[in-house]
């Protein structure tokens, strides 16, 4: 038995692999290493998706989904990168190339401080969006104003926010620019409507009508009134009309689809009663100058 060990391994000290062997061998490294990466990242995400969803149970204030896919994709990008990093230079050193790596490095700081340089606003943009995500200032599909923009939130992205006003423009806002955000989209929302009427009409009676027309309304749509209607009366006073308000807090977020329903009412109502709408008059008065 002795004898068949020694021997056997006499052949194997004796054994040279041919010529073809060593690239074969090369390759089959760096496929191992290269699963051992992918390895790496699929075992990652699995133990960042358990973090993230054991931090959600035992919050008190459990973490909304979308703050946790914002975090998790962020980390994952982050472990992506510094996986398949390290894997490249693992291989170049790997191959023998451990100068050329060296210079490699050298290059890419440089390189790395110019392009951070020029790429401000990038990050900027996805810094943006990740806590504009992470805060929950907005979703898809809220009712909001940004800058001069009003729309619906169409799109959503760690770079940029895409906006689809009503007569159909679809803007496109980089997280980094994004300053204020007005959402019209959150809790309770006022409908209100400005009525004008002639100074010859009678105000009172004016009043009484849209006090009728905002309580015949809120009768009639109970799950869309939070409140009773509320008429404050005059708002201002002009030249030709007088502004009269009534204003009715709803359930449902931002939607001026009430706002016209209860100004076509009203409007209505005016006709069929008499009211007076305001219309431009200029007054001449003619002096006649005594001889």
């Amino acid at each position: 038995m002795k004898l068949w060990i020694e021997q056997i391994l006499s052949m194997v000290s004796d054994w040279q692999a041919p010529r073809w062997a060593g690239p074969i061998f090369v390759v089959a490294e760096v496929g191992i290493i290269l699963l051992a990466a992918w390895l790496l990242i699929r075992l990652s995400r699995r133990l960042l998706e358990r973090v993230i969803g054991l931090s959600r149970q035992n919050m008190k204030m459990p973490l909304d989904p979308r703050k946790a896919d914002t975090m998790l994709s962020v980390l994952l990008y982050i472990v992506r990168v510094v996986i398949w990093f390290s894997t490249v230079v693992t291989i170049l050193y790997h191959l023998g190339l451990g100068g050329t790596v060296g210079s490699l490095l050298a290059t890419a700081g440089i390189g790395g401080v110019a392009l951070g340089l020029g790429a401000q606003s990038l990050v900027r943009d996805y810094i943006g969006g990740f806590f504009l995500i992470f805060d929950d200032r907005l979703s898809v599909g809220d009712f909001v104003t940004i800058g001069e923009v009003t729309g619906t939130v169409e799109s959503l992205t760690l770079r940029t926010t895409q906006i689809r006003c009503w007569r159909g423009e679809l803007h496109t806002i980089p997280n980094g620019e994004i300053r204020k955000v007005t959402n019209m989209s959150r809790g309770a929302y006022w409908a209100v409507v400005d009525m004008a009427v002639a100074h010859e009409a009678d105000i009172e009676r004016a009043c009484r009508i849209i006090e009728e027309e905002a309580a015949a309304w809120a009768a009639e749509n109970p799950d869309a009134a939070a409140e009773a209607p509320v008429v404050p009366g005059i708002i201002s006073a002009g030249v030709s009309e007088v502004v009269l308000r009534a204003q009715v807090r709803t359930t449902a977020p931002a939607n001026y689809g009430i706002e016209r329903a209860l100004r076509l009412r009203i409007m209505r109502r005016f006709d069929a009663e008499g009211i007076e709408i305001p219309y431009p008059r200029r007054v001449v008065i003619h002096r006649k100058d005594s001889e």
